[in-house]
């Protein structure tokens, strides 16, 4: 066998070992197919060294009336919306895949319209039709981690330090509470089935103050039930 043949035999053999080797680590890990720990708010997904997950969330949320801290609803007399649009990105750091580093930069879209019945599609254009403000930008930027404290690794917490854009520009103002914030949750994935699975969400939000507020703190808690 000559040197050419030897060299073809030897790429080949390269090749097929490198398509093995991708073929095992997407059996090993894929975020795919562990898709179904993922919810609309949080993921709990222990990324392994190395390996790296990148999530985009969007969400719009609408109103045309509020509720006063008597729980009676109030009238706006206009509709204000937003866009939340959510970057993550969460890298494994340990080898045991049970401590990762991540990520979150937040962009904001708000829009309020003297009409309430308005569409809140309108967001997404650039129409002046009844047209009170509108303002879109970077808010803020947020340092997490996410590690697994027990030999379960369905349950895992998570810690975001919250710092914002230009939290003092009156622009920002209208897209949100724009404070220094310290996130920690509490997730849990319990497996029902094969494609049944219940998700707990517990948050322990602390803002911290700053010329227009003082600090808060708030304990959102959710259920998620998937199929």
């Amino acid at each position: 066998m000559n040197r050419k043949s030897l060299l073809k035999l030897a790429i080949l053999f390269l090749i097929v070992n490198t398509v093995q080797a991708q073929s095992k680590r997407r059996q090993i890990y894929d975020s795919l197919l562990v898709g179904d720990k993922i919810t609309p708010i949080v993921s709990s997904v222990m990324m392994p060294k190395g390996y790296t997950e990148i999530i985009l969330s969007n969400s719009m949320f609408t109103t045309n009336s509020v509720y006063n801290s008597d729980g009676e609803s109030l009238n706006l007399n206009n509709r204000i919306t937003y866009l939340f649009n959510t970057l993550q990105v969460t890298y494994g750091a340990s080898s045991s895949a049970r401590f990762n580093v991540g990520l979150d930069v937040s962009y904001r879209t708000g829009r309020a319209d003297s009409d309430p019945e308005s569409s809140p599609w309108k967001v997404f254009g650039n129409s002046s039709e009844g047209l009170i403000e509108y303002e879109r930008g970077l808010t803020s930027i947020g340092l997490r981690a996410r590690y697994v404290p027990t030999r379960n690794r369905n349950f895992v917490i998570q810690n975001t330090f919250v710092v914002p854009f230009g939290s003092s520009d009156p622009d920002n103002e209208f897209l949100g509470d724009n404070r220094y914030a310290f996130n920690t949750q509490f997730l849990y994935t319990y497996l029902a089935g094969r494609k049944v699975f219940l998700f707990g969400q517990a948050d322990v939000l602390y803002r911290f103050k700053d010329d227009r507020y003082e600090s808060d703190f708030t304990i959102p808690i959710n259920l998620y039930c998937s199929y």
